[in-house]
């Protein structure tokens, strides 16, 4: 009933009781789970209650009919409440002070985040009637250029010396404090616009004002006030943009001071959390107590910033602001919904008290502490638990409130990032001087004190220290290798590039020739500095390399040298100059083609060598004695040793870094290789080679070969790095002359295809060759050394190869690595082309499609691997490797109208097309 009891109520309307209700009702009813009702008041019951009394009666129904059991509800009847007072307006206290149940209606929804974004735009509003002043309502000069420079410590704020009381800024500051700071909304600037972790802190370095009693300065200021130090509260743990560690008071006296507000955007400390920042920082310590700059002197340490800017200390002192502010929220019917208003915003009266935490370690009051502040916001759902961790990453002594230095809490923290122990100045600095060479002083130094810190060298040029003609300051502080890391217990920036000009180098000449490097302790010990190791060295100014790869090159010199040598930086630049070196240096050496091994090997013939078809082939016989026999034999022991090789069309385009033969007859008698033997006429015709290998498929027809069907055939290959000058690469050519004209058809007589077909090349690149189990492996190596020599910085880097005449090319069989299992496997092609991509010589794609030909890659030792042939065919094919299992097998269909019609296969290979004999007048035979 709206407006009146039963009987006199202007309206009335009848519900049912059945919507879900808690389990405090169900005990009161004694049952059941659907006991609650709401009404959603329209006009015409909002009218009727305007025109009764103001009040609604509800009744509950007898569930049998007895009216006189009828009864009207306790607490029955409610005026209608149509406003509500919050002291914060933020989404927890409007819903706590008017309750979910009734938002849902008066907001017209049930979706709780559209309840909560409501509530945020209420509140919002509410706060818009507060005007808001920037920084420059304290003092016009406080622009957002200026104050971003003062929290980085560097506005005349901060660097001069003298008191506040009684200067323009002072001014301006104290009465900004007793105005807009209480009662309007203080904006923010940059630097301090975007903090993630709900919190700001400061913490100050010096104090520049006398006679406020607080911190060290006293008059007069000239002697007692420019580097005094602030009242002492905290302690600086480490800078974490580079973790330089300051154990015991390394950083001087510090104060740190913070600040922290809700998650919730409409809770006064989070409107007013730069009116707290203004209090923290101008006020309350730059100009009551005097306290400018920052901790240490450093671009990356600001002097106040978001929490998560801040390095690790110990621990802060804290504020935290309230106001007087009661904020109505007013219901105003079904259309118009819910409005909010501030009472009275002259009075909002901002406080800025010491902050009310609980300490994190035990529960208890802790007041005047960040962390525990922040603890308290936590507990009570204002900030998340996420914020909350953060914040203690910077205030590592979070569970120890009281304690300022607490150096246990900056150890832990130190160690939990670095890995490293929080030093004590227990070493001398160390190090090692590498090398004095083509106009760079090179080396590395440490302290293990702090390892991760780089730390200063002295280089004396000409003398010792005291006696050297000329000395440098430098930073040891380039990147440096794991192996310098492990020396110094950590750290990854140690070592030391010095380019020496011609102050340098006339020191040099003017003095004992030798440059002598000193390693400076970290924590200015004078007793602690010291000579590194291998100091004094003199100037070098060649190196030698056994293969003139950019690789080796690089390993030889070092990558800081080549830099200087070379005049970049680029390592692209860098490694093309190597290669245009080593290239030259290559050129010294005669290159021959195939024709020097005898006139008629032209490139033509080479391509048909190679395709199995000229009369070194086709013949039979031996090689010994022959024009032919002794031109290879004379090549093999001279040029093949001492000159390049060049290669003819078929094998000069190859992609995957190898070459392989695989030969299919044996021609030559008496050489106790191959199953040719006297008489040749009939024990050499088609007499086979020594067999290590098993021909799998032709790729080209897919066609099988299971078992032996090809015979007995005999693989061998090379490999060459991807690096052009390396001598694997440079000479590949002589490799393949020497396995395929020398060691295999010279000396053993093996020639041919594996099978008769064009498709199938006896040698050719991996990737022309049909797939095998395996290949046997030559490598080639020499005796060269290449000597690379620095000319100054006008001319650069140089390079030659030392008495070419003794390359002495040796054929050797392959030094690999088993795939399978990485023990030594040698003599095989799979297992030395796994070997280079392990050395970062070739690359892992040229290995796969390496062993893609050599499908028994991971077996070594398995000649004829008929699984690993099983598998590569079925993967390529779809279809099982044949065995000769079955029959040939068919039907003829009919014999009619001139044609003769029947189908024919063989189950062992299903795919291929078989042939068929046809007799006419009788059976065979």
């Amino acid at each position: 009933y709206f407006g009146g009891p039963a009987g006199s109520g202007t309206h009335m309307i009848s519900a049912m009781a059945s919507d879900s209700s808690e389990a405090a009702v169900k005990d009161l009813c004694g049952g059941g789970d659907n006991h609650r009702f709401s009404i959603e008041m329209d006009e015409l019951m909002l009218h009727a209650l305007l025109e009764g009394d103001g009040k609604v009666y509800v009744y509950g129904l007898d569930t049998l009919g007895a009216a006189n059991k009828n009864s009207q509800l306790r607490q029955s009847p409610k005026a209608l409440k149509t406003d509500f007072a919050v002291r914060d307006c933020t989404i927890e206290s409007v819903i706590d002070e008017i309750g979910l149940d009734k938002l849902k209606v008066m907001l017209s929804t049930e979706n709780i985040d559209e309840i909560e974004s409501s509530i945020s735009m209420i509140c919002s509003s509410a706060w818009e009637e507060v005007p808001s002043v920037p920084f420059t309502a304290v003092d016009e000069r406080f622009t957002n250029d200026f104050m971003g420079e003062y929290v980085a410590g560097d506005t005349f704020l901060n660097t001069e010396t003298g008191t506040f009381q009684g200067t323009v800024e002072g001014e301006n500051i104290s009465a900004f404090r007793n105005n807009e700071a209480k009662n309007s909304v203080v904006k923010a600037f940059p630097e301090i616009n975007t903090c993630n972790h709900n919190s700001i802190m400061c913490c100050f370095g010096r104090d520049r004002q006398p006679n406020d009693n607080n911190g060290n300065c006293a008059d007069p200021i000239d002697t007692k006030c420019i580097n005094a130090d602030p009242a002492d509260n905290s302690n600086l743990c480490f800078t974490d943009h580079d973790n330089h560690p300051f154990p015991g008071r390394d950083e001087g006296q510090i104060h740190c001071h913070g600040l922290a507000w809700a998650d919730d955007e409409n809770a006064a400390t989070a409107q007013l959390k730069y009116n707290n920042f203004f209090y923290v920082s101008l006020y309350d310590h730059m100009y009551t107590r005097g306290y400018v700059e920052n901790m240490v002197d450093s671009e990356e340490v600001p002097m106040c910033g978001c929490i998560e800017d801040m390095p690790p200390v110990s621990r802060a002192d804290c504020t935290e602001i309230s106001t007087n502010a009661v904020f109505i929220l007013e219901y105003v019917g079904p259309s118009l919904g819910l409005s909010g208003y501030l009472s009275n915003y002259e009075s909002l009266e901002a406080k800025f008290n010491a902050c009310r935490g609980i300490n994190p370690s035990n529960g208890n009051r802790a007041n005047n502490d960040l962390a525990s502040y922040v603890h308290r916001l936590q507990l009570e759902n204002k900030i998340s638990i996420d914020a909350k961790t953060r914040v203690f990453e910077t205030l590592v002594g979070y569970d120890q409130p009281g304690n300022n230095n607490n150096e246990e809490a900056c150890a832990a923290a130190y160690e939990a990032k670095t890995g490293l122990v929080y030093p004590e100045n227990n070493f001398a600095a160390t190090g090692y001087l590498d090398s004095v060479a083509y106009g760079l002083v090179l080396g590395w130094a440490c302290d293990q004190d702090e390892p991760t810190t780089s730390v200063g060298v002295h280089i004396y040029f000409g003398g010792p220290a005291g006696s050297g003609t000329h000395m440098i300051s430098a930073m040891a502080s380039d990147s440096s290798e794991a192996a310098v890391k492990d020396l110094c217990g950590g750290g990854d920036n140690h070592r030391f590039s010095i380019e020496m000009d011609e102050l340098m180098l006339h020191a040099l000449l003017e003095g004992d020739g030798k440059v002598y490097v000193y390693g400076l302790d970290t924590l200015g010990a004078a007793n602690k500095n010291s000579q590194l190791r291998q100091s004094p060295k003199a100037l070098k100014t060649d190196f030698a390399v056994r293969d003139c790869t950019i690789e080796s090159v690089i390993d030889e010199i070092g990558l800081d040298k080549l830099k200087v040598m070379l005049s970049t930086e680029n390592i692209d630049e860098i490694e093309s100059s190597i290669s245009m070196i080593c290239s030259s240096a290559w050129e010294e050496v005669p290159s021959v083609p195939f024709t020097a091994v005898d006139e008629r090997f032209t490139n033509d013939f080479m391509g048909e060598y190679v395709a199995g078809d000229t009369f070194l082939n086709t013949e039979t016989g031996t090689f010994q004695g022959t024009v032919e026999g002794e031109n290879i034999s004379a090549f093999r022991n001279n040029e093949a040793k001492n000159s390049v090789v060049k290669a003819f069309p078929e094998i000069n385009t190859c992609n995957h870094n190898s070459i392989m033969c695989c030969f299919g007859r044996d021609r030559q008698p008496n050489d106790n290789n191959g199953n040719c033997a006297d008489p040749i006429d009939t024990k050499c015709i088609n007499a086979d080679p020594a067999d290590n290998s098993n021909l799998c498929f032709t790729d080209h027809d897919n066609h099988p070969f299971p078992g032996r069907d090809e015979g007995q055939i005999h693989c061998h290959g090379l490999a060459w790095a991807d690096d052009e000058n390396a001598a694997t690469a440079q000479l590949k050519y002589n490799n393949f002359f020497y396995v395929s004209l020398y060691d295999h058809m010279y000396t053993r007589g093996y020639v041919e295809n594996m099978v008769d077909s064009e498709e199938v090349p006896m040698c050719g690149c991996i990737e022309d060759m049909p797939p095998v189990s395996r290949a046997d492996c030559t490598e080639i190596s020499t005796n060269a050394v290449f000597i690379l020599e620095y000319v100054g910085p006008s001319l650069g880097l140089s390079g030659y190869l030392s008495n070419y005449e003794s390359l002495e090319a040796k054929f050797n069989a392959c030094r690999g690595i088993n795939p399978s299992n990485g023990n030594r496997a040698n003599n095989d092609l799979a297992s030395y082309v796994h070997r280079l991509q392990l050395e970062n010589k070739i690359s892992i794609d040229a290995k796969t499609r390496v062993f893609e030909t050599l499908v028994g890659y991971d077996q070594p030792g398995n000649n004829n691997n008929e699984e690993a042939c099983a598998a590569a065919y079925e993967a390529k094919t779809g279809l099982v490797y044949p065995e000769n299992n079955f029959a040939a097998t068919g039907y003829l269909d009919s014999v009619a109208y001139g044609l003769v019609l029947g189908w024919a296969c063989d189950q062992d290979e299903p795919t291929t097309s078989v042939g068929v004999h046809i007799y006419f007048g009788g059976p065979a035979g």
